[in-house]
């Protein structure tokens, strides 16, 4: 019986760590995702930078 009750337990854990890893990847790339979105037209076309830099400066 002690032996059924620990593999069900590791079992448990292995599912919770594989759920907490998928969770955490996911927020990841939607987190990358989302900052891209905004950032990355900003950054990608060097004509725009000198007029976003200067609204930051004034």
């Amino acid at each position: 019986m002690t032996k059924r009750s620990s593999t069900i337990r590791v079992l448990f854990e292995i599912l919770w760590v594989g759920a907490y890893a998928l969770a955490s990847l996911y927020l990841t790339l939607w987190s990358f995702w989302h900052l891209s979105k905004y950032w990355f037209p900003i950054i990608s076309d060097s004509s725009e930078l000198p007029r976003y830099s200067n609204q930051i400066l004034e």
